[in-house]
């Protein structure tokens, strides 16, 4: 759930809530990484957290 919560949030131009869901998928060991490639949070790719993010599981963006 905290993943269809990052992508809504992102998708409302809210990164810091959208970062902090994903961030708790992550944690969780949600599929969070299906919810980063969603086009509906594309305005948040350019933000360096979102690379963190691929990161701390071994990917790229």
């Amino acid at each position: 759930m905290p993943g269809l919560l990052g992508v809504l949030a992102a998708s409302m131009g809210d990164r810091d809530a959208a970062f902090a869901h994903f961030d708790q998928a992550l944690d969780e060991r949600s599929m969070v990484i299906s919810w980063l490639r969603d086009p509906l949070i594309s305005d948040i790719r350019d933000d360096p957290r979102y690379a963190e993010l691929f990161e701390r599981v071994g990917l790229t963006p």
